[in-house]
């Protein structure tokens, strides 16, 4: 019987292009006093998400798709959209 862990994270869009699934991480500040919102999207939220959308692609069967993780990242009413914010390597897998 496979172990189920809890992951306690969400994917704020999941969307398709073509042959790829695209997960990407939401993130909106008011200023940057605090940082851009992508700063916020460390090392360990990557896994996060990553494991998570594992188990989405598994539970669908989309194993053929290729996977991308992006970032919005607004300040106010402006956007950086980082795409390909992260690889495997990065996070340690």
């Amino acid at each position: 019987m496979k172990e189920i862990t809890k992951i306690n994270t969400e994917i704020d869009i999941i969307a398709q292009k073509d042959d790829e699934i695209v997960f990407v991480e939401v993130k909106y500040r008011k200023t940057n006093k605090f940082g851009y919102g992508y700063e916020a999207v460390d090392r360990k939220k990557l896994f996060k998400i990553f494991k998570l959308a594992q188990h989405y692609i598994q539970s669908k069967k989309y194993e053929k798709y290729k996977m991308r993780f992006d970032c919005m990242s607004y300040l106010k009413d402006e956007l950086d959209w980082i795409k390909n914010i992260v690889w495997g390597d990065e996070i340690g897998f």
